[in-house]
């Protein structure tokens, strides 16, 4: 994990320097049925995360997110649009970590 990374970890949760192990198998954020394909198997948002530069992928998730709060309340209630705009925040963390993590492999 970069430090940046590190960083926002320790200030967000409150972690001191040190304390901070962090393996990214530990975190699992439960992918939606909704996007899965009709066979259930496909999840689309971990096919763009594997075809998607890093510079796509982001913007695509900035797209999405921003979509969602723009509309907070319009569509479906303001709990549910909430969920989704965490759904997506989560996802992307998670494709972040990753790519960190590879990229401090090489």
């Amino acid at each position: 994990m970069g430090a940046d990374t590190k960083e926002f970890y320790e200030y967000f949760y409150g972690i001191s320097k040190g304390e901070l192990n962090y393996n990214p198998e530990d975190v699992v954020f439960p992918k939606q049925e909704r996007y899965k394909d009709v066979d259930g198997k496909l999840d689309y948002i971990d096919e763009c995360a594997d075809k998607f530069t890093p510079e796509e992928f982001r913007g695509a998730m900035k797209f999405t997110i921003g979509k969602y709060q723009s509309r907070l309340g319009k569509k479906d209630n303001i709990v549910q649009e909430v969920t989704k705009i965490a759904d997506y925040a989560n996802r992307w963390l998670q494709y972040e970590i990753e790519l960190e993590n590879k990229n401090e492999e090489k």
